[in-house]
């Protein structure tokens, strides 16, 4: 059945559930008497009697592939536009004060358990570590949040550098040059020399562990030409690549 709205504009309703579904422009009545000749559903019904088809069929390599290159470049629904500023705070208001309930929220992180997890069984490259990590630190800086730094490690780097003509960037002098997707005390570019300072809270098992893959990653990305670290515990000033005392 067709019929037309309180704005003359021809509509039907859903033959399953009910909704009105209108039909706009010059074809209005011709569509609307077409879509309900063949009982045409709503976009809602649509999509769950799809899924239903759907459900337990597994999805073939060249259905993947397809779906894969519709989403790429040119092909993609969003390529090259972007939302404004205004619809970007209409979104946000339409979501203030909504509340997940508890069954929503159980759903939610069972999804995420065990196999039911997109990454379960997988394990991110090295190359992709890095790239999590230098977006990591760009999203601070966006945020235009400060990364805590030793100003006494500062002078102590800059002091030795003075000392042995070593050119160091550090946070008070120019930032802390970023390597491998962290951030390092001191950087010599031109020399290609990196240098850590390690105050006492890198003596637990933790920090040791996250210091040697951090010192690894590096070595492994610029290979430079001598990593010092100065250990503030031991008083102790050496190039971890070859072990060597610096201190004398």
């Amino acid at each position: 059945m067709i019929y037309q709205n309180s704005e003359n504009v021809w509509c039907r309703n859903c033959f399953i559930c009910g909704t009105e579904i209108i039909h706009n422009g010059v074809h209005g009545e011709s569509n609307a008497r077409f879509s309900d000749k063949l009982k045409r559903k709503c976009k809602k019904c649509s999509n769950i009697q799809r899924s239903k088809s759907l459900k337990g069929k597994p999805i073939t390599e060249e259905h993947k592939n397809h779906i894969s290159e519709a989403q790429r470049s040119d092909r993609a629904f969003w390529y090259g536009k972007t939302r404004s500023t205004d619809t970007k705070r209409k979104m946000s208001n339409a979501r203030i004060g909504i509340k997940l309930s508890k069954e929503t929220k159980q759903k939610l992180s069972e999804q995420k358990i065990g196999k039911n997890n997109h990454r379960y069984g997988k394990k991110a490259t090295e190359e992709h570590r890095e790239k999590m990590r230098i977006a990591a630190l760009n999203r601070i800086k966006k945020q235009g949040i400060m990364v805590a730094f030793n100003p006494i490690a500062c002078k102590f780097i800059e002091e030795f550098g003075k000392k042995n003509n070593y050119k160091f960037q550090h946070a008070l002098n120019g930032g802390e040059v970023c390597l491998s997707g962290f951030p390092v005390d001191g950087f010599d570019k031109d020399k290609n020399i990196v240098f850590e300072y390690d105050e006492s809270y890198h003596y637990y098992n933790k920090r040791k562990e996250k210091d040697k893959y951090e010192q690894q990653c590096i070595i492994k990305k610029i290979n430079p030409k001598l990593f010092i670290r100065y250990d503030e515990k031991n008083n102790r000033l050496y190039d971890a690549l070859t072990n060597l005392d610096l201190s004398q």
